[in-house]
């Protein structure tokens, strides 16, 4: 029981991490037993592309807007998935994140397990950084240090940790700024316009459209914001992360900037890995909001490696 308490901890903290932008992931699980995997966004999604050029005019500017206000304020609900493939509670987040540096100071809820403590928690993300601070009265917090820090530069070794825990070696970045999402949406073969509708009173845009990672390889050179060298990080980062594909919506206010993203990313699964996915609901506002933080002091924070390995050896 104590070392199931503590994975679950490990689990339910890896997956605050993910919210700052840290990544543990290695190639996908293969299915190759020839049994059927999962079905892909593929499968799913509406025959044909509705959208017209007025329409990808549309979600161009979007884009060039939002890569240009570098920041927002933003509440989001992430729901990674358990070992078993299933969803997880969403975790629930508010504060600002910043995509140009890469910065997030968040607020998080909802991401309580046996052995993590009660209460909120406090994430810092400094470009391949991130920070938690613990609930006060957590038991993983020693000496006073109550800041676990994760350096993604290091990250390689933790992956087996990560998947030993809750099933997340091959978790995505779940942290991605409404301008990449936008890029994304850009090359969706079956994008298309949903309509106008309501957020918070005001008239939006709804666009919607799925995408694998063959078909943003297809869309190579068609994409007008993806510089090749982009394209490339792209496909490269899906791959690395096992993800088959993504559904992806976007609702545009009047001033042309996302107000809301959903996206949907998943794993093909297989006879040794189930399938998963990982839902990242976000609302934006205040775009350009000032994103000021700083690292804690070293000397209250303690290295995620260390924990999540005695974790893992159920110490």
């Amino acid at each position: 029981m104590l070392t199931y308490r503590k994975r679950a901890a490990g689990a339910a903290l890896a997956g605050v991490l993910l919210l700052a932008g840290a990544t543990a992931c290695e190639g996908g699980k293969k299915d190759g037993t020839g049994k059927a995997a999962a079905p892909s966004p593929a499968d799913r999604r509406p025959s044909g592309r509705t959208a017209d050029a007025k329409d990808v005019e549309a979600l161009t500017t979007a884009y060039g807007k939002t890569a240009a206000a570098k920041s927002a304020k933003v509440r989001m609900a992430v729901s990674v998935p358990q070992s078993s493939g299933g969803a997880g509670a969403p975790i629930e987040t508010t504060g600002v994140q910043g995509w140009d540096p890469g910065v997030v100071d968040l607020t998080v809820k909802g991401a309580s397990a046996p052995g993590l403590g009660s209460g909120s928690m406090r994430v810092i993300g400094l470009k391949d950084v991130s920070y938690v601070q613990l609930p006060a009265d957590s038991p993983l917090a020693s000496g006073g240090k109550r800041w676990v820090k994760l350096d993604l530069k290091e990250a390689g070794g933790t992956t087996d940790v990560l998947s030993k825990l809750g099933g997340l070696g091959d978790a995505p970045r779940q942290g991605q700024d409404p301008a990449r999402q936008l890029a994304l949406m850009i090359s969706s073969p079956d994008l298309k316009r949903v309509g106008t509708e309501q957020v918070a009173g005001a008239d939006v845009e709804h666009y919607a459209g799925t995408l694998t990672v063959d078909e943003l390889l297809a869309a190579k050179g068609s994409n007008a914001v993806l510089t090749p060298e982009d394209h490339g990080k792209l496909v490269a980062e899906m791959r690395a992360a096992g993800i088959q594909g993504y559904t992806l919506e976007v609702w545009l206010d009047g001033a042309g900037l996302p107000v809301r993203t959903k996206t949907v990313a998943h794993t093909p699964g297989g006879s040794d890995a189930p399938h998963k996915r990982f839902d990242v609901d976000a609302s934006y506002s205040e775009y350009g909001a000032a994103v000021t933080v700083q690292a804690p002091p070293e000397n209250e924070t303690v290295d995620l490696f260390g924990m999540l390995t005695k974790l893992g050896e159920g110490a």
